[in-house]
């Protein structure tokens, strides 16, 4: 085997690299200090289309835990990215079914082990609960232990004293079956960053001691955490995940047992004359080399991996998915002063659409409209482009992808919306062995409402229901929940807000003359207009003459008045537990349902639901002669987005 490549040149990595899985401790930070320069790198891989995990050995905490320590320390990480040995441990627990035995487990560890077993109901004891806990070694002595304990769990323990290893000892020498799981083997961690601390292959090595038995490893490098990660979203091509992180023995030795790419960082616990062979090589890391090897993960964003991909701070670019190339980088844009500048802005023109057809350094191939600033290339527009065997074909905004078809190099395709390169708003995932996903996205996940087809091998069949953060609720307790979270709670609460926000502005603008234009669907000779109003309301058109400037602001007062308040409804596609799906002009899915939503003489037609409901209703019991009772604002913009949110009037009536 070759020696390690130092990355000089990082487009021979993120050419070839869909998904990256960071190591955290000396990778992403050192103890509580994070590591300078990495917020901007997971933001530029972000943007550039690629999909990022964390996974880590640590088991202190869980995966709840750990986005708490990611937001502490400013780094924008969900649960679902996130992937400890924890987890990894209950997930093994779930996967052999132990919860069926009725057995409990007892832990040797920290919080981190104890939330994840509740989170799938396991029972359990020991952990932090026993940390003050003292042996009686006096005459006759003993520790008694629960026989109904079936498994043995292992993790990072600042708490470890004589009475744990005496209980896991009793457990695991004198109960039949009982199991016996390390979450890691590390050798040393990261408690501090000044210096190294013993980690949990001590704790691990005392238990194996007394016992004479080994454990069965779910962290690093055991497969189990990337055959989950494989598994829950679909990857079939390994060789385009790298495994990033600081250790031989667990970090490089998980990518090269796993078949993935793998690059070593010196901001760990390896150095170069180790990693080089020039100074001697901690025990168990012989003979593990990683492909690349940089100083800090702020390697991978190098001048010239920006003039190749576009990197900049106004647009990602790889070939995982990010559009925007060119032999410069397009130049980022000029942060907005604090105060008000006396001096004249000069507004530039708009920039000229032009059509053409170009080969990029990295071979790729677009076709299509764009924008050009001097020598940059900007995508913008319709167009096809061919990075390798991955391809998009639909529309641009700046560089990025809008909306259309995505094929990944795996097989699987994506048609619809995107935000950020991400998949996000309505789309149809196809994977390559044939199931399929309809419905909504949220950064890059399944969130929301949808349909999953052919799910069940050997069946066709069709399950509809929400999905959180890219994980679907299967039984009717999590439906239940994740339908309050989903809608009530994040696409309601947003929804109502968004609205009542463009309410007020349309009271305050009403003058004597009536409401804005801005706020209307306004007729228009070639009919444009009534056409796009027919496709969201089915009758009557919109009669806006009950909507004048006392009544409108005598009914915006009432928003947060206690006396006669008004009720906010928001009306979604949720009728008879089915959805229907927003569709645009270039949309190419169909509904799933066609029943009309009915208001009082108007009838919102499905197509322009969404599951957070684009049609919201003020309401009021008042009965004063010509006052306002009902208004209905309808938001018309195809962006998913509340910050881009069209609210028009569409309907409106007097008590």
């Amino acid at each position: 085997m070759s020696g390690p490549s130092k990355l000089d040149e990082p487009s021979k990595l993120l050419s070839n690299v869909d998904v990256f899985i960071f190591d955290c401790d000396g990778v992403i930070w050192r103890g509580d200090s994070l590591i300078d320069g990495v917020p901007s790198v997971l933001d530029q891989l972000r943007l550039a289309g690629k999909k990022i995990f964390f996974v880590t050995n640590n088991s202190t905490k869980s995966r709840v835990g750990y986005k708490s320590k990611f937001t502490s320390l400013g780094l924008d990480v969900q649960p679902e990215e996130i992937f400890s040995s924890s987890f990894a441990a209950a997930a093994y627990l779930e996967q052999t079914k132990f919860k069926d035995t009725g057995k409990k487990v007892y832990i040797i560890g920290e919080k981190g082990i104890s939330e994840e077993l509740d989170a799938i109901g396991v029972s359990w004891l020991g952990g932090e609960t026993d940390k003050e806990k003292k042996a009686d070694m006096g005459p006759g002595g003993r520790v008694e232990i629960d026989h109904d304990v079936g498994a043995v769990v292992v993790g990072f323990d600042r708490y470890i004293n004589y009475y744990k290893l005496q209980y896991a000892q009793l457990c695991l020498n004198e109960l039949p079956g009982c199991e016996f799981i390390a979450t890691n083997l590390d050798r040393v961690t990261h408690l501090t960053d000044a210096q190294e601390w013993a980690g949990n292959g001590t704790m691990v090595g005392a238990v194996s001691g007394c016992t004479g038995r080994e454990p069965t490893l779910v962290g690093k490098p055991a497969p189990l955490m990337i055959d989950y990660i494989a598994e829950k979203y679909g990857i079939t091509d390994r060789s385009r995940i790298c495994m990033v992180g600081d250790r031989l023995d667990t970090d490089i030795a998980f990518g090269r047992n796993n078949g993935l790419k793998t690059c070593l960082t010196l901001s760990g616990v390896t150095s170069e004359d180790e990693l080089m062979e020039r100074a001697p090589r901690k025990k168990g890391t012989e003979g593990i080399q990683p492909e690349f090897y940089v100083e800090t993960i702020n390697d991978f964003i190098s001048v010239e991996c920006i003039r190749r991909f576009g990197f900049s701070g106004n647009g990602p670019g790889s070939r995982g998915g990010q559009p925007r190339r060119g032999s410069d980088p397009m130049p980022p844009k000029k942060p907005q002063a604090a105060e008000p500048v006396e001096e004249e802005v000069k507004e530039e023109p708009p920039l000229e659409i032009l059509q053409g057809d170009f080969v990029f350094p990295d071979g790729s191939t677009y076709s299509g409209q764009y924008l050009k600033k001097g020598e940059s290339i900007c995508m913008h527009g319709d167009g096809h482009l061919q990075s390798g065997p991955q391809t998009f074909e639909g529309s641009f905004d700046n560089g990025m992808y809008k909306m259309g078809r995505y094929s990944s190099c795996s097989g699987a395709v994506y048609t619809g919306h995107f935000r950020k390169n991400q998949f996000h708003g309505v789309g149809d995932y196809k994977w390559p062995d044939g199931r399929e996903y309809r419905g909504t996205w949220k950064d890059g996940f399944m969130h929301g409402y949808g349909m999953y087809l052919y799910f069940s091998v050997g069946a066709d069949k069709r399950f509809m229901g929400f999905s959180m953060n890219g994980k679907f609720a299967s039984g009717a307790a999590e439906q239940e929940e994740a339908t309050m979270k989903a809608f009530l709670q994040e696409y309601g609460a947003q929804c109502v807000q968004s609205a009542t926000a463009a309410f007020r502005e349309m009271a305050e603008k009403t003058a004597a003359d009536g409401v804005p234009a801005d706020f209307l669907i306004a007729k228009d000779a070639d009919g444009k207009a009534e056409k796009v109003l027919e496709d969201m309301v089915a009758a009557p058109y919109p009669d806006a003459s009950a909507a004048t400037q006392a009544s409108l602001q005598a009914f915006a007062a009432r928003l947060s008045s206690e006396e006669q308040p008004l009720q906010v409804s928001v009306y979604t596609g949720l009728t008879n537990k089915k959805l229907v799906l927003p569709l645009s002009e270039e949309s190419t899915f169909s509904c799933l349902g066609t029943e009309d939503v009915h208001m009082d003489g108007a009838r919102l037609k499905h197509t322009q639901l969404q599951v957070a409901g684009q049609a919201v209703e003020f309401f009021s019991e008042a009965e004063t002669a010509g006052a306002l009772r009902a208004v209905v604002l309808l938001n018309t913009a195809s962006e998913f987005e509340w910050e881009a949110a069209k609210w028009k009037l569409v309907h409106c009536e007097s008590a």
